[in-house]
């Protein structure tokens, strides 16, 4: 077998272990047939950008990757105070600053947690007391007001660059159509694109939301992947978390028999679900949506999650 990117021949000295849904989503589909080892390192800044992506529901599912664990906190605001707040992969946000206030003249310290209140007050009386100001902590009381499980809803902006986040989601459906024995000279073009890290082209990928976890998954953080030929058009939807869909189109002139295959994965549960998908899409009608949404906006993942 060869890398389908530079046809060099997989050997047991480059080969590598390829996730055909990204390790960064909890994907467990994977193949040493498909990219060499320099390939798939040079690719790798694609699912980087998947990663600032998803990053909110990877942190909220509680996902643990092949590689790597658990996502580090990810920085959000609290909707209700504004403040900055961390979400945490135990499904927890904690407020990250402190707040100083002097109400009816007593100084008011909050903070997400006792210590770091501590460490605040003792900095706010070294700065008081710098200037001639005694502060009495000998009546100090401390408080819990409202703890971290209060923070219902946190405001998250991913900085992502929507192009590179869209070629891995280009590579998910390469990968899917070769592991499943598709011949990669068939979508050569859509290859040649991926390969190249300059080429910026919205006729390939873009966001489309089916809403097919609502449907078919009682809402469960699904990945649901199917790609079908019809009339020698390969295209493509993907369905991440059940939160997030984007729709592909991969190739215009397949000569092979038509086939529709479905891939539904469960990453909390690490479980494959049987599930078969309507896809009746047009490619003339995709492509019509693409020309309508060729410029992506870099503010259209900001939103109020729900925690």
């Amino acid at each position: 077998m060869n890398c389908y990117l530079c046809q060099i021949e997989i050997e047991d000295t480059n080969c590598s272990i390829e996730h055909i849904l990204p390790n960064c989503l909890g994907g467990k589909l994977k193949s040493k047939l498909l990219l060499c080892k320099s390939c798939n390192h040079d690719t790798s800044v694609y699912e980087k950008e998947l990663n600032k992506l998803a990053s909110f529901f990877i942190v909220k599912n509680n996902i643990k990757r092949d590689r790597d664990g658990y996502h580090s906190p990810i920085s959000a605001i609290d909707e209700e105070t504004g403040r900055a707040a961390l979400f945490h992969s135990n499904g927890i946000a904690t407020l990250t600053d402190s707040k100083v206030d002097i109400i009816d003249g007593e100084l008011i310290i909050t903070s997400y947690n006792k210590k770091r209140a501590l460490n605040e007050l003792s900095k706010v009386v070294k700065d008081l007391a710098s200037k001639g100001i005694k502060v009495d902590t000998s009546e100090m009381k401390v408080e819990r007001q409202r703890n971290s499980e209060d923070i219902r809803t946190l405001y998250y902006t991913p900085q992502v660059d929507h192009y590179f986040m869209m070629k891995a989601i280009l590579k998910i459906f390469i990968n899917y159509f070769i592991h499943k024995g598709g011949n990669p000279n068939s979508v050569r073009k859509a290859i040649e694109y991926l390969k190249n890290i300059n080429e910026l082209d919205h006729r390939y990928c873009n966001y489309y939301d089916k809403n097919l976890s609502k449907d078919f998954c009682a809402n469960k953080p699904c990945h649901i992947l199917i790609l079908k030929n019809e009339k020698k058009e390969v295209k493509g939807y993907f369905e991440m978390f059940g939160k997030i869909g984007f729709i592909v189109v991969i190739s215009t002139d397949y000569l092979g028999e038509d086939f529709q295959w479905n891939y539904t994965y469960d990453p909390v549960t690490h479980t494959e679900l049987q599930i078969s998908y309507s896809f009746d899409e047009k490619v003339f009608d995709i492509f019509t949506y693409f020309l309508q949404k060729r410029d992506i906006d870099p503010n259209c993942l900001e939103s109020l999650i729900q925690i």
